[in-house]
């Protein structure tokens, strides 16, 4: 298993253009699934290449287990790449496909062949090596990219948003294949993708990139629940913030007068609570509850989506459907902000 550090790592494609990524340091741990997060073109598959050796960084340092590997020569970096687009050679069978890795090592033809087996077992792609890729759905092809990728025991693998050419239900079936053999093998693994609920469900931890910088690393909750700052919080989905001022545990705004967790900053900011955290109808003496009017429900399916106004601010709410079928357009209700939902943003 490998470590991976990279220090200070800066990339600009040309003279005159902006960074693709600035002076970024993290750390992937050893065995465990690191996921980039972020838009497109916020540098998240730059990192990737100058990890594979496939571009050379500008300035700073990308090592594994202490060591720098700048230096080394892609072929002999052990780090396997993976990409969208799973670039199968054509007019090789499955099996060759697969194998393709062990030949350039020229391990013999019998350990290969059993191997390849080995791995078509563990990509449930049994009997099906002797097809070419052209006669394979595109989540089997995807899965045979997989395959060669692992079969070669790399000491890092780098997955560049290799499930997004999937529609939904092949993108789940392969989210948890790959979650399965990462944790099987125990392949330290930096998995790059623009999808939040992808980034959720793989990441052990998640760095989070926007406009080429790093701006936020660690569990997914911490993301959800404790944003660095206002753009991080709507990434993940945020949509309430309030002004005001917080003194002790206390903040005050035109909205309320509101508890505040004992971990939260103080000073003048911005207090912010995700939408399903509200607590719709609640109980005249919950604590942070005040009225406010509901405005009107928006259907999504396995939720809907309420807006709500007081006099001087607006808010948004997630409700069950069975629930907000209740509640009317116009109706004065009491909602609560629990204060273990609530954090400041300075």
């Amino acid at each position: 298993m490998t470590e991976i550090h990279i220090e200070n790592l800066t990339k600009q494609y040309g003279k005159n253009s902006e960074p693709a990524v600035k002076s970024l340091s993290l750390t992937a741990e050893s065995g465990k699934m690191t996921v980039i997060l972020g838009p497109s073109g916020c540098g998240k598959s730059t990192i990737l290449k100058t990890i594979a050796g496939l571009i050379s960084p500008n300035r700073g340092d990308i090592k594994f287990d202490k060591r720098s590997i700048l230096s080394v020569r892609p072929e002999h970096r052990n780090a396997v790449m993976m990409f969208q687009d799973h670039l199968l050679f054509p007019y090789m069978n499955v099996g060759e496909n697969i194998g393709f890795g062990l030949k350039m090592q020229k391990r013999a033809k019998g350990e290969i062949h059993q191997l390849v087996l080995k791995m078509l077992d563990r990509v449930q792609l049994n009997g099906l090596e002797n097809r070419k890729p052209s006669e394979l759905s595109g989540g089997q092809q995807q899965r045979v990219a997989l395959a060669r990728a692992l079969i070669v025991e790399p000491n890092v693998l780098l997955l560049d948003e290799p499930l997004s050419n999937l529609d939904t239900h092949l993108r789940l079936e392969m989210r948890d294949l790959i979650k399965s053999l990462q944790h099987e093998m125990q392949i330290t693994t930096l998995f790059v993708t623009h999808d939040q609920e992808e980034a959720v469900v793989l990441g052990d931890k998640l760095a989070l990139m926007l406009d080429g910088n790093l701006r936020q690393t660690g569990k997914a909750e911490d993301f959800f629940n404790r944003p660095g700052d206002h753009s991080i919080a709507r990434f993940f989905g945020g949509r309430n913030f309030i002004s005001g001022i917080s003194a002790g545990n206390r903040f005050t705004s035109s909205l309320s007068s509101m508890h505040l967790s004992a971990d939260c900053k103080t000073g003048n900011g911005t207090v912010t609570i995700r939408p399903e955290n509200v607590l719709v109808d609640a109980p005249e003496n919950a604590e942070n509850s005040f009225l406010a009017i509901l405005l009107k429900k928006t259907y999504l399916g396995t939720q809907t989506r309420l807006y709500f106004a007081t006099e001087k601010e607006k808010f948004e709410a997630l409700l069950n459907p069975e629930k907000a079928l209740l509640l009317e357009n116009g109706q004065e209700i009491r909602v609560a902000f629990p204060k273990q939902s609530l954090w400041m943003l300075t």
